[in-house]
């Protein structure tokens, strides 16, 4: 019996190069149809997703609060001796911005006796303090969600699984 008999016989390398390459096409053909539709959803879905948690965040655990740099104790003392009624209040107690910010830890926070419908925070930068700030969350969101938007995209332009066909019957 012929021992090539049960194989393939290539003439030329270029053949067998051929024969790889069309062989290697496949496989990525098969790799992009299989995430086609992982593709599609995580894209789309991830993009909305990524919206919707910023805006549960932001709305549900998000505060309005004048951050502040604090004074050192023996200033806001002073500074609260000289306050007169109608001078800004967070500069009594240090160098104020207003911000929103995710999930302020509780114990930061300062109610104002001059004005309790102020809610100021102290941050202490040099320390490494920096709290999450809800234009970061949006930040994030609005430009994750359309690299998204064009993963999904993309990948509707993936080929599509051929359909198997149902085997004829003869009657």
């Amino acid at each position: 019996m012929n021992a090539r008999a049960g194989k393939r016989h290539l003439d030329t390398p270029e053949q067998e190069r051929a024969v790889a390459a069309t062989q290697e096409v496949q496989n990525i053909r098969q790799l992009l149809q299989a995430l086609r539709l992982p593709g599609i959803i995580g894209g789309f879905s991830g993009a909305a997703l990524l919206l919707l948690t910023a805006l549960i965040l932001d709305r549900a655990f998000g505060r309005d609060v004048v951050i502040i740099v604090p004074h050192a104790p023996e200033v806001v003392d002073i500074n609260r001796l000289t306050y007169e009624a109608g001078e800004p209040v967070a500069e009594i107690y240090g160098l104020p911005s207003r911000e929103r910010i995710i999930l302020p830890s509780g114990d930061r926070i300062i109610i104002p006796e001059e004005d309790p419908k102020l809610t100021l925070l102290k941050v202490d930068p040099q320390a490494g303090d920096h709290p999450l700030q809800a234009k970061t969350v949006w930040f994030i969101a609005t430009r994750g969600a359309p690299a998204l938007i064009i993963l999904g995209v993309i990948a509707l332009f993936f080929p599509r699984k051929e359909p198997v066909s149902a085997p004829a019957s003869s009657a």
